[in-house]
Parts: C-alpha cells; structure tokens; sequence
C-alpha cells in the first residue's frame, strides 16, 4: 500500500498539500494516532489505502470532526478485470 500511497500523492502533490500517514502496530493505538494526526491537519478529503481498522476509523474520524469526505480504496476494481486476450466466454 506504501507504494500506491507514495505514487498517488507524488502525482498530486503539484495541486494538494498531502500528508501521508502510516499504521503502528496495535490497531486501537493505531486508529488514535491517525485520528490525532487528521485532526492536526485537518483535512478536506481523507484517501484511506486500505480496510484495516485504523486506517477506516482514522478517515471515519476525520469525517466527523473535520467534515473531511472520505475516500476508502480497497484495491479492488469496482468490476472484475479480464484481459483482452484469452479464451472468449
């Protein structure tokens, strides 16, 4: 997820003011340091790279205090992806 958080923020970074946060261990410690550092920075949007805990309750957070809009990114694409190739269905 580092790399994808790296790579999305260094492609913003010429329009936005981006701070990248990274998880600790422990997923209640974890979900208190994002929301401390949210409220810090007080965000307009909250991009979250992952489902974990803290990473959810953090942007949850961020969205209730600092009426952030939250975006959750699971990685996942919204429809299945099928190369243009291979055998046909």
């Amino acid at each position: 997820m580092d790399c994808r958080a790296q790579a999305f923020s260094r492609i913003l970074a010429d329009e936005f003011t981006i701070r990248l946060f990274h998880r600790v261990s422990g997923p209640l410690r974890a979900t208190w340091k994002f929301a401390v550092e949210l409220e810090r920075f007080w965000p307009r949007v909250c991009y979250v790279f992952d489902m974990a805990l803290a990473g959810v309750g953090g942007g949850l957070a961020a969205k209730a205090l600092a009426r952030s809009r939250l975006v959750i990114d699971t990685g996942t694409p919204s429809r299945p992806w099928r190369p243009r190739w291979g055998a046909a269905q």
